[in-house]
Parts: structure tokens; C-alpha cells; sequence
């Protein structure tokens, strides 16, 4: 399967801005297996947006618009709602798939083992959380790659041109214990405040809407808590980012610290180790308002972070 790529996007409607996010997963190998455009269109089996990322009738652009999405292995979905300003609510199945609930234009199905790591209230009620800055002033570009290989990791993530990152959605498939059903981080970061830095992504928490990332931490999937990303520490400095050190010998040289997700002693319960990420590295030069990219194009820096990238197509901040 082809890789899908969000390349320097700079978007005028949040319609627009997400309908990026869907057509990179299909170009992937996702499938659009229900949709709704906040209106009066509605399919229970696919995509009613033949107006793409417009408002309107069949459009993305429209308060409650939604669409549910399933990986290429036909294993994990998401539903992506969201309110056509800043707000998402976002729901995750790992396993069980959104067939139940009523589904309508404006409601998005349920699954037997959902979480809802964005947003609150319910299908018929939904609560956005606010996760984007404003689009409306052309002000912000947006980024993203999907693997269209198992098992099918992606991410996306948007900057104030100039300035700094304002989200961070990371689907990241860990190499972890054979034993653990569901090796994925499922990571949700907006509304600004660098979310990719290290700062942020290794803060201990479990609070939904607040913590980086998440994932389960039991067999049956039902046990879904904070997952952070940890640092390195030598001599009380943290070797992600800014604190981390080039290397001595050629300081042009790109490092690419691979990156731990592991519960600590600040969280109560489930402390150890889910695995290393797949999709994620530190770097030890932060760059939270300009971009550097490895000369085969296959690695660019997010922040504190290295993510891949397609190896053809220039990024920019």
C-alpha cells in the first residue's frame, strides 16, 4: 500500500483543515466506513463528502460533521468529530469497531469498547474540546505522514507559520511485549503550548483532554490510562530538546534518541514499560519554529521531535 503525505498545508476552514487528515489515511489505505456532514447526509458504510472539504451539503466544513475511520489491517477505528471552529470530540475502538448506536448526520455510531480521549458528553449530546488554533487567517500550516505498511503508524501536526506548533496527533504502534494485545499510543495533543515538545509529551498524567498520549494497559482492553513518553536524564539534564547535546565529533550530524513510553512512580497504578516508539524520536536540538529535515528526506523535526517523512517533499515551517 502507498504512503499518504500532508505536505505545507495552509488552510482557511477547519472543513478544509481535516478533510487533509482524511484524504492522507485513505491515500494510505484507510476506509471511510460511515460519515455524516453535520446536515442531512448520512451513510452508515462510507463517505458522503463528494464535496470534499467545503461546507454544505456533502462537505466536511459543517458544525458536527463526522467520519469513522478503520486501519488497512481492519483492525483499530476512530470516529473524528468536530464543531467547524476549533473544537473535536474523538473516539477510538481498538478492537470491537463502531457498529452500534444510532447513527445519523449529526451522530456518530458507539463501539462495545470505545474510549474518548477528546471531547465529552454523548453521541446525541456531543461536548467539543477545544484542539485547534484558528484557521480562518490562513496563519497555520499543517503536516502529516501515514505508513501505508503494517502496522500503519501516522501522525499529524500544524504550526503557527513563524511560530510555534499548536497540535499534535500521533498513532503510534510500539514495539513492546508479545504479550500485550493492543501496542499502540494513541496520542492527542492541541489547542497550542508546543505540544511537541518534551516537556509536555512526558508529563505524568491520567486527566482525559489533558494528557499527551494513551493507551491500554491490560489484555482485555479495558484498562485505558496516561502513556508518557520518557525523557533522558544525565547529571539533571534532560537530553530531549533543547537540553540535549549535538554531537561533539560532527556537530552537523542528526541525532535520533530513541523514545521510551513508560508509566513512572508519579502515576499510581500500572507503572512499567508499553514499549518503544515507532513513530517518534527525540532530537537533541530543539525546533519549535523552523524545521530540519535528514538529507534523504526520510526524517523531519516536530519540535522536539523526529518524525518520518516521505523522502521527497520539502517541509517548512
Amino acid at each position: 500500500m502507498a504512503d499518504g503525505s500532508i505536505v505545507n498545508q495552509v488552510r482557511t476552514t477547519t472543513g478544509l483543515f481535516w478533510y487533509d487528515l482524511l484524504l492522507m489515511l485513505t491515500a494510505a489505505g484507510w476506509v471511510v466506513k460511515a460519515s455524516g456532514d453535520g446536515l442531512a447526509a448520512y451513510s452508515s458504510t462510507t463517505t458522503v463528502f463528494s464535496g470534499g472539504g467545503a461546507s454544505g451539503a456533502n462537505g466536511f466544513a459543517n458544525s458536527g460533521a463526522w467520519v469513522r475511520l478503520q486501519d488497512p489491517g481492519g483492525v483499530r477505528e476512530f470516529v473524528l468529530q468536530h464543531n467547524n471552529s476549533t473544537g473535536i470530540r474523538l473516539k477510538i475502538s481498538p478492537a470491537a469497531k463502531f457498529t452500534g448506536g444510532s447513527g445519523s448526520a449529526t451522530r456518530v455510531p458507539s463501539a462495545t469498547d470505545e474510549q474518548v480521549p477528546e471531547g465529552s458528553g454523548t453521541d446525541a449530546s456531543p461536548t467539543y474540546v477545544t484542539f485547534l488554533a484558528s484557521v480562518t487567517g490562513g496563519t497555520i500550516k499543517s503536516h502529516g505522514f501515514a505508513s501505508g505498511a503494517s502496522p500503519y503508524g501516522w501522525w499529524m501536526g500544524a504550526k503557527t507559520i513563524g511560530s510555534t506548533t499548536t497540535m499534535q496527533i500521533v498513532w503510534d504502534p510500539v514495539n513492546g511485549n508479545a504479550a500485550d494485545t493492543d501496542k499502540l499510543v494513541y496520542t492527542f495533543r492541541g489547542n497550542g503550548g508546543n505540544p511537541w515538545t518534551g516537556a509536555n509529551m512526558s508529563s505524568p498524567t491520567d486527566t482525559l483532554n489533558s494528557s499527551s498520549a494513551y493507551c491500554f494497559w491490560d489484555t482485555a482492553l479495558t484498562v485505558f490510562l496516561g502513556a508518557p513518553y520518557a525523557g533522558y536524564i544525565t547529571n539533571s539534564v534532560s537530553q530531549y530538546g533543547s537540553g540535549g547535546a549535538v554531537n561533539p565529533f560532527d556537530p552537523t550530524e542528526h541525532t535520533l534518541l530513541p523514545i521510551r513510553v513508560n508509566r513512572n512512580s508519579a502515576l499510581a497504578t500500572k507503572q512499567g514499560q508499553k514499549g518503544w516508539s515507532t513513530v517518534m524520536r527525540w532530537t537533541a536540538t530543539s525546533l519549535t519554529t523552523a524545521v530540519q529535515m535528514t538529507t534523504d528526506k526520510l526524517w523531519v523535526v516536530y519540535g522536539d521531535v523526529w518524525v518520518p517523512w516521505n523522502g521527497v517533499d520539502t517541509i517548512t515551517a
